[in-house]
């Protein structure tokens, strides 16, 4: 078994493929799907912005930049 700190809330869990622990995955998922739908229907807004509008962090919104899970053209 693979043990690893989640990487959202730092708790230790059996790592399979993600970084975060189960609970944390699901509010990822939640947070990823707010800015994807804010993206489709404001497309062309900027970071500040989107973190305003959906109350998710500009720091956790970089983080989905840098992982690749939003691309710089969609904003």
């Amino acid at each position: 078994m693979n043990f690893a700190n989640c990487r959202g809330c730092k708790k230790p869990f059996v790592k399979i493929i993600s970084s975060y622990c189960e609970e944390c995955l699901k509010a990822e998922d939640e947070f990823f799907k707010l800015i994807r739908d804010y993206l489709y229907d404001n497309p062309g807004c900027n970071v500040n912005q989107l973190s305003e509008a959906t109350g998710i962090s500009a720091r956790k919104i970089f983080d989905y930049i840098k992982d690749g899970r939003i691309g710089l053209s969609s904003m």
